[in-house]
């Protein structure tokens, strides 16, 4: 991957970020009063930011550990 993004890609993180910040706006997401987004928004945000960390050349692994892999 090159260290310039397409138009494409700031397209889409332009979306990706826009997604994630709205996922985790507590004006929107939280539903039961308690300070953090419900689990649908929260786990939306994640999805988006994998994608987001993919766009910039990111491998991330799914594991079933605590620690969670997100290396170049």
């Amino acid at each position: 991957m090159s260290n310039i993004l397409s138009p494409k890609e700031i397209k889409q993180l332009n979306k990706l970020g826009t997604d994630i910040r709205m996922s985790l706006d507590l004006n929107y997401t939280d539903l039961n009063d308690i300070g953090i987004p419900c689990r649908t928004d929260r786990f939306q945000a994640i999805k988006s930011m994998i994608s987001y960390l993919k766009i910039h050349g990111y491998k991330v692994t799914e594991g079933g550990s605590d620690e969670k892999d997100c290396s170049k």
